[in-house]
């Protein structure tokens, strides 16, 4: 975002801090241990993909 606006990585983070907001995922990405996590990220996937017809997609992430 930075480099397209042409601006300091460091103010792009104090513009999102001051706002409440921060990445959650910079450069890194854990999996988690769950067994079936495969399955329900296909399932996840799936729906943002190839949505059901008149489908809603409700996230709990902040």
């Amino acid at each position: 975002m930075a480099k397209a606006v042409g601006i300091a990585t460091s103010s792009v983070v104090k513009i999102w801090h001051d706002h409440g907001l921060g990445l959650y995922w910079w450069r890194s990405f854990k999996l988690p241990n769950d067994k079936g996590f495969a399955e329900k990220l296909h399932d996840v996937v799936g729906l943002y993909v190839s949505p059901p017809a008149h489908a809603i997609v409700l996230s709990g992430a902040r």
